[in-house]
């Protein structure tokens, strides 16, 4: 992403190669895909390092696709009038209830999660989180970052990642070369919470547990143990997670990571987290063990990127096990 005249150039992608890939075919198809889908198909765990969800993604260019498909001349002619009103919330509202999809889309989507091991759930209105991610195109803060930075409304792009939701007991975040002054340049900085990543990467209030981790033997040393009180968790019976991925992130010179939205198909339940028998706090064995493990994982993961450090995302399943939902180089 070259800038050109101080405003940023995306890279347009090819026609979308078809409807929606399996995570086998994302690196053939780099150009179609996100950093979130590309990034993840470069990950070559061995048997029992860590897992990977079974994923498929929409490609760049599909939104473009169904807004030109002859059953929403209508519905293109009105979205492009709101768009002039600049009234976001009603453009992202009428994406999600009027955008109409074509069934051989809908076929596509349905057969190809259950290819990768993912099927999505019977009668649950998964439309309308495929529809949500498209509309995040027209949050406040995607419109006013694309303004700052030049990009025109037809050059970003969105595709989304459809993954079934892990059960997690927590998320974690792990900055495989600690952003903080002063750390060693070894040290990994690490971030847990109880329950999904929701309450991890939104602004919710109270902190996560936060410690540094360096190599061998020491104990990590803890910044912040776990406060915030409302952990966000699975459904009971799980559902998918429909992730935007935008081919405006990833690149120099702008903060692209973020700005769009990811969508459950079936809410999530907010519960109240009960701290006093939280092991986090409590057991300190606990505690450094996970610790220990995710900054292992965190090496395994960057020397699959060749030592490049990497922010990685993931979840800590009940049984202990881990999975990684994104890596990306660091900034």
């Amino acid at each position: 992403a070259a800038a050109a005249n101080g405003k940023l150039v995306v890279p347009k992608p090819p026609p979308p190669p078809s409807m929606i890939l399996a995570i086998s075919e994302f690196v053939k198809n780099r150009r179609s895909l996100g950093g979130k889908s590309f990034h993840l198909a470069e990950l070559t765990p061995k048997a029992g390092e860590y897992m990977i969800p079974p994923s498929a993604t929409v490609p760049f260019g599909m939104f473009e696709e169904v807004l030109k498909d002859p059953m929403n001349d209508d519905f293109r002619e009105e979205l492009e009038e709101l768009i002039e009103e600049e009234d976001w919330a009603k453009v992202r509202s009428f994406v999600v209830d009027k955008l109409e999809l074509p069934d051989k889309l809908e076929a596509a989507v349905l057969a190809q999660l259950t290819s990768v091991g993912a099927p999505l759930l019977a009668d649950v209105p998964w439309q309308r989180a495929m529809k949500g991610v498209w509309a995040s195109k027209w949050t406040d803060r995607a419109v006013s970052s694309r303004k700052q930075m030049g990009v025109s409304e037809d050059a970003l792009m969105l595709a989304v990642l459809a993954q079934p939701l892990q059960p997690a007991a927590y998320a974690f975040v792990i900055h495989t070369r600690s952003p903080m002054t002063n750390a060693n340049k070894e040290d990994a900085l690490i971030e847990v919470v109880v329950g999904l990543g929701e309450s991890l990467v939104s602004n919710s209030p109270g902190r996560a547990l936060s410690a540094s981790v360096r190599p061998g033997g020491a104990a990590p040393e803890l910044h912040t143990f776990p406060s915030k009180p409302i952990g966000v968790f699975t459904p009971d019976g799980g559902t998918h997670i429909f992730r935007s991925d935008s081919n405006g992130e990833d690149l120099e010179g702008f903060a692209g990571a973020g700005l769009y939205d990811s969508i459950t198909v079936v809410d999530c339940p907010h519960r109240l987290v009960n701290y006093a028998s939280e092991p986090l706090i409590f057991d300190a064995k606990f505690r450094d063990d996970l610790l220990r493990k995710l900054f292992d994982l965190g090496r395994l993961v960057e020397a699959n990127f060749k030592g490049q450090p990497q922010d990685i995302e993931g979840a800590v399943l009940k049984d202990g096990s881990l999975v990684v939902l994104q890596s990306r180089p660091q900034d």
